[in-house]
């Protein structure tokens, strides 16, 4: 693989999850009465440690979101990216065992639709592309300024801007497709198991109660 490539490769991913985490902070910001809302309502931690999670969790994305552009303190932002995905799937799946659906409040690119289990397989998804990234060959192994050189090298040209941009939405979409998918799946198994278990009331109740 050729050094060019390794740059394009790498500079995919920091866009992908940078906007991610980017636009997912801004809207926690512009909604944050809301988003804290969330947080009491998911159930999960305590209130005073979910006080806390609601106010810093914004600035944290925002943070790992900034850092994927510019390329800053590589090694640290994917155990960030790790460690959020992980334990936002944990309270998911939490929330999802107890038979509640409340909203996601990931804004952004992500959305805002109820949690489901296609939530935890877009989390999921995402957590194998964080892995892939962190083992591919890191281009920039010296200091993180010189990475903004061939960045911009390579963002000047249209031949390979183009793609990438295409790329990028693509996974977007397929990413929002898979979830929504598997969440119309589930809803649909949910209503014709709850459709099944009337017409089994019907059949074998309604006899006794005519007698």
């Amino acid at each position: 693989m050729t050094l060019q490539l390794e740059i394009i490769i790498a500079l995919i991913f920091r866009l992908f999850f940078g906007i991610i985490f980017l636009s997912s902070s801004i809207g926690k910001f512009a909604n944050y009465g809301e988003f804290k809302k969330m947080v009491f309502e998911y159930r999960i931690l305590p209130m005073s440690v979910a006080n806390i999670y609601a106010g810093l969790l914004p600035w944290v994305e925002f943070s790992i979101g900034i850092a994927l552009f510019i390329n800053f303190a590589r090694n640290l932002i994917i155990a960030a990216i790790l460690f959020l995905i992980i334990g936002f799937n944990i309270v998911i799946i939490a929330t999802l065992m107890k038979q509640r659906y409340p909203d996601c409040h990931c804004y952004g690119v992500l959305g805002n639709n109820p949690i489901g289990w296609g939530t935890v397989t877009r989390n999921f998804l995402l957590l194998i592309l964080t892995v892939i990234y962190a083992t591919t060959a890191n281009p920039h192994t010296g200091e993180w300024l010189t990475s903004w050189k061939s960045d911009f090298l390579v963002l000047s040209s249209i031949e390979i801007v183009l793609p990438m941009i295409m790329l990028i939405i693509f996974g977007f979409v397929c990413i929002r497709l898979i979830e929504e998918f598997i969440n119309i799946g589930h809803r649909s198994i949910k209503i014709k198991s709850r459709n099944l278990l009337d017409w089994n009331t019907r059949v074998y109740f309604l006899p006794n109660l005519e007698k």
